[in-house]
């Protein structure tokens, strides 16, 4: 994650906890691995919603917010719209 700068330190650890009580992931020699619950999850998300640029995107987006030079309105926008995108994409599929 770090290295896609993804979150901080803080919010990194805080989501490893979390993959790791959700038995998304596990530890083996040291390293974070997919559980078949993680890999099921993994298979089931969106590409866009797993595409660390996309995270990185809006991660520095809301930094800009933060400093106080971007619109949180635009970004809400853009979100929800996406949002509704995928759900489109979610009800289509599951009439096929």
């Amino acid at each position: 994650m770090e290295k896609y700068g993804l979150g901080t330190p803080a919010t990194r650890a805080d989501i490893i906890e979390k993959l790791l009580q959700a038995e998304s992931v596990q530890r083996i020699n040291g390293r974070l691995c997919p559980t078949a619950k993680g890999k099921q999850l993994i298979d089931l998300v969106n590409n866009d919603l797993k595409s660390a640029a996309l995270t990185a995107e809006w991660e520095h987006q809301l930094e800009h917010i933060a400093k106080g030079k971007g619109n949180p309105q635009h970004f809400m926008t853009k979100i929800r719209k996406k949002t509704q995108q995928l759900i489109n994409e979610v009800k289509s599929s599951e009439k096929t």
